[in-house]
């Protein structure tokens, strides 16, 4: 039996969202143009500083937010060779049995590039 390797996993998590979308862009290209059989994203969709609730308890992190990447995220993934898809928040919540409603329409926005060789 062979053993598959592990790839290291690398993150940056909450990174986009501080980014202007042409340095959204920017850095998601240089990671796609990375030299790796298969790399995966996890991003949040329908967040920005326009869609936050006006919480002072929060203003020190959503001051930092810029916009990031966009609503169009999904598009400019899948015309730059990423293969994505999108996971509404109340359907991710149902499938953990936390059941909510999401008035919000955020979720998150998986997406894959690589060979299919790779990822089979």
């Amino acid at each position: 039996m062979r053993q598959q390797r592990s790839a290291p996993q690398q993150g940056a998590e909450g990174l986009l969202v501080c980014l202007v979308g042409a340095e959204a862009a920017g850095l998601l290209t240089t990671v796609g143009e990375l030299p790796a059989p298969v790399s995966r994203l996890v991003l949040e969709r329908g967040r920005s500083g326009r869609t936050v609730l006006d919480d002072p308890s929060v203003a020190h992190i959503t001051s930092l937010w810029k916009g990031g990447p966009g609503s169009r995220t999904p598009d400019w993934l899948g015309g730059h060779g990423w293969r994505t898809r999108l996971h509404p928040l109340d359907a991710v919540a149902d499938h953990y049995g936390r059941p909510i409603a999401n008035l919000s329409g955020t979720g998150f926005i998986t997406a894959v590039s690589g060979t299919s060789q790779a990822l089979s």
